[in-house]
């Protein structure tokens, strides 16, 4: 462990030139230098001054290589710049990884002698690891300098990494291996988003349809009605000299009558109206809807990334020479992964939804009296006494009647989610020329409709749209530069939103097309 002293700023102890060529993608090399000084704290007097000087210090010309931004140098000029970014900070101590990696030996000269100039000039300590000794002499001198030869003990180490211990192993490039995680990662990576999210979603929505149901009240307006519709009627029934005392009883009487039947009927129209409310908003709409647009962060913005930075590392090119297609190495896998893992999202999603809902259907007590439930809850209750045990437990019969899949909630979901198929052309009683033109439209429109398969093909479209949107942006520059990859990701995430958003538009028409073609 080395110890500085105290007078020693930790910002002026150690720099390092790393192995890669490390600058600021957004910055050109003088803003580079520029920020370099600034955030050491060493810029004085004229900022640009400054920074001419220590581009010049690397062998870099400051009118014609200022300018240029890192993806416009060459690997010496590059390597010359990140220099210029330690000179700036004035490092007591540089190491250096493979300082000479990749350039040709000119190259690898001029940067040996910006070392060399930094140790005189600036009294700098070098850590240099080098594979390439005859350039290490040219920095390196033998009568003051220490120097180590570190010889492998084992083959395998000579060569990095044994073949076991790779990612992926032989066949990665394989298709199947390559669908096999795409599919891991979209199922489970996604999964916790989809869960959080649909979460908050049903208890909201669930709680709000339900508070909404129990304020609704249907008495006052069935009083208006008979006092504005039925009385008229009874009065002209009875006659006109019928005394006022009779014709205040029969009215009474009917009044009665209709109230027993609302209160009757209320509590079940009320149940099956939230049940088939919440089950159809979710499939038809909100699961597809909210899977679809926060598959297009997820999904859509990692496919963007991944292209955008195979287009920016030049590996779309590599794999053209190698005589592979860049977007079947790329698109198909992710397509069928994608298109597999948004339907089933979707759906587990979705029932998430639905079976918070059953629990908020229970808590706010929207059974109805007759059902098997609230039968069962009233015999425990009886049975309790109303002690304190039966307090203790409501919250465990709560959960049991709300998960029964014969619950009055499960059962009038299963009713909204699964209707019977009506199908023109494919009836036994059709005759040959039953199918039609505008039957088989029906049928079709019957078919995209019909709860489940809507679902599972609205869940597919909007998934497809996000990948053909990131597919066409990230592509669209062959020669795209490392710093524009973020912005291709939002782009990509952006407009594959509005797709989604204009699709799932269309997708109502359809469903408004199959109510109409029914009448």
């Amino acid at each position: 462990r080395v110890q500085w002293r105290e007078d020693v700023p930790p910002r002026e102890r150690v720099g390092a030139l790393f192995q890669s060529t490390t600058l600021i993608d957004s910055l050109s090399v003088r803003g580079n230098v520029a920020a370099a000084l600034e955030l050491s704290g060493r810029a004085r007097g004229e900022l640009e001054a400054d920074v001419k000087r220590l581009v010049e210090a690397v062998g870099l010309d400051y009118a014609r290589d200022g300018r240029k931004m890192p993806g416009e140098l060459s690997g010496g000029m590059a390597r010359r710049a990140s220099l210029a970014l330690q000179l700036a900070q004035a490092k007591r101590a540089i190491i250096l990884d493979e300082p000479f990696t990749g350039l040709d030996r000119a190259a690898s000269a001029a940067v040996a002698r910006e070392l060399v100039e930094m140790r005189r000039a600036h009294g700098t300590a070098l850590l240099l690891v080098s594979h390439q000794p005859d350039v290490v002499a040219l920095v390196h001198d033998p009568k003051t300098d220490d120097a180590v030869d570190l010889t492998p003990a084992h083959p395998e180490d000579a060569a990095g990494v044994s073949a076991h211990g790779t990612r992926g192993g032989l066949h990665a490039h394989h298709f199947v291996p390559r669908l096999r995680a795409k599919t891991s990662d979209f199922l489970f990576c996604s999964a916790p988003l989809i869960a959080l999210t649909f979460s908050a979603a049903g208890i909201a929505v669930a709680s709000l349809l339900a508070d909404l149901l129990l304020r609704v009240d249907v008495r006052a307006a069935v009083e208006r009605v008979l006092d504005g519709e039925v009385a008229p009627l009874v009065k002209a029934l009875l006659g006109a000299d019928a005394p006022p005392l009779q014709l205040a009883l029969t009215m009474g009487m009917v009044k009665t009558k209709a109230r027993g039947l609302v209160d009757g009927a209320l509590p079940g129209a009320r149940a099956a109206l939230y049940a088939h409310g919440v089950a159809k908003l979710f499939t038809l709409e909100l699961g597809p809807l909210l899977t679809g647009l926060l598959l297009a962060g997820r999904i859509g913005g990692s496919y963007a990334g991944e292209v955008g930075t195979m287009e920016a590392s030049a590996q779309s090119k590599l794999l053209a020479v190698l005589g592979a297609s860049a977007r079947r190495w790329t698109l198909l896998p992710a397509a069928l992964a994608a298109l597999v893992a948004a339907p089933l999202l979707s759906a587990m999603g979705t029932a998430l939804a639905l079976a918070l809902a059953a629990l908020v259907g229970e808590w706010y007590h929207l059974e109805p009296p007759g059902s098997a439930s609230a039968a069962a809850a009233a015999g425990a209750a009886l049975a309790a006494g109303g002690t304190t045990a039966a307090a203790a437990d409501g919250h465990v019969a709560i959960l049991a009647r709300a998960f029964n899949p014969d619950s009055w909630f499960w059962t009038h979901v299963r009713d909204a989610l699964a209707p019977e198929l009506r199908l023109r052309c494919l009836s036994f009683a059709s005759g040959p020329s039953a199918c039609a033109r505008a039957r088989i439209s029906s049928d079709l429109l019957e078919l995209l409709s019909w709860p489940l398969a809507h679902h599972v093909l609205k869940s597919a479209s909007f998934i497809a749209l996000t990948l053909a949107c990131a597919e066409v942006i990230a592509r669209r520059d062959a020669d795209l530069p490392p710093r524009a990859v973020p912005h291709v990701i939002t782009a990509s995430v952006v407009s594959a939103g509005v797709a989604i958003i204009l699709a799932d538009w269309a997708w109502s028409r359809v469903l408004l097309a199959r109510e109409g073609s029914l009448f």
